[in-house]
């Protein structure tokens, strides 16, 4: 992965020494705070997504997770590839590589990404530069971590910086689309507890589809434990080089915990997962046992995310 996204937060941990460091000076840039100002702007693009989602309403099955400019593509391929060499040892030597097709697809994603993530530094400079924020109050991360480089130029170099921002791209576009694709699934496979999560949803948003609040997504507790259930059903990363040390519990109550701290990623998953429960009955074909699973770095359906989008009649009266 180092030949994709350098020496970032994945690909340096536990082998570079600069790892543990470097992620106690990012990790604060995404505390609570960001999270709260991120909120207004995931709706923004949520209702984004829901708008071209409509298109395909009420006109039978299609794959959900389809549909990615040429930066999301390259992460794509880019997973690809790097599984497929991470898997076939006799791909591992340069010498055999570099003279493979393989080598010039690798060259053309490596491109692509170091393309993007320079015109989103370019982009934040000018912003910055402007001694204004594009986006009101919120400062995207690619900010924060600019202005912190800025005044302490010494601690984060600019080849880290690229690294570090194509880490948290690629890493966030590819873990959310998944979970929430999965997520989409299951509902759609499993009617009744979709039902569930949309009576919450009532309960706390009342029956006339809006935006929720910051403090209303703690407060759906029946989605969190959805979400929890479809990781466990589909972890991100399904090749986890760890034991364990001693027996663990799993009683029934395990996805009725305390809600986690928020985080910009369980932000994103509730805010989509409620508006798209707001605005459509999900209808997918078979049960989980039923889908056919392969893996790169990540665990996807071999078949794509196949479901059926029909408008939600919230107000059907007795």
């Amino acid at each position: 992965m180092e030949t994709y996204l350098g020496e970032g937060l994945v690909s340096a941990s536990g082998v570079k020494a600069k790892y543990k460091y470097h992620k106690r000076i990012i990790q604060p840039l995404l505390d609570l705070k960001f999270v709260e100002s991120c909120v207004s702007h995931i709706e923004r693009h949520t209702a984004i997504c829901m708008d071209k989602l409509d298109a395909y309403g009420d006109k039978g099955l299609f794959d959900i997770h389809e549909g990615y400019p040429n930066f999301c593509h390259a992460s794509i391929e880019m997973y690809n590839l790097g599984f497929k060499r991470l898997a076939k040892p006799w791909l591992h030597p340069d010498c055999i590589y570099n003279v493979l097709p393989d080598k010039i697809a690798q060259e053309n994603i490596v491109s692509h990404l170091n393309s993007f993530i320079k015109q989103v530094i370019i982009k934040s400079w000018k912003r910055r530069k402007m001694f204004k924020d594009s986006e009101g109050n919120f400062k995207p991360i690619v900010d924060k971590m600019a202005g912190y480089i800025e005044e302490n130029p010494n601690k984060i170099n600019g080849e880290d910086f690229m690294n570090h921002l194509m880490t948290l791209f690629t890493a966030a576009f590819d873990t959310l689309t998944i979970v929430s694709s999965f997520a989409v699934l299951c509902f759609g496979m499993y009617p009744e507890y979709q039902e569930k999560a949309v009576k919450e949803i009532k309960e706390i948003l009342g029956e006339t589809p809006r935006p929720i609040s910051i403090g209303e997504i703690n407060k759906l507790v029946y989605l969190e434990m959805c979400i929890k259930d479809v990781l466990r059903l589909f972890p991100i990363a399904p090749y986890i080089l760890r034991t364990t040390l001693e027996d663990y519990p799993l009683g029934r109550d395990n996805l009725q915990g305390e809600i986690e701290r928020k985080t910009v990623a369980r932000a994103v998953l509730k805010i989509f997962l409620c508006n798209l429960l707001q605005r459509y009955e999900i209808h997918a074909e078979g049960k989980v046992p039923d889908i056919d699973l392969r893996s790169d770095i990540s665990l996807r359906p071999k078949d794509g995310y196949i479901c059926k989008l029909n408008a939600r009649m919230w107000n059907k009266g007795p």
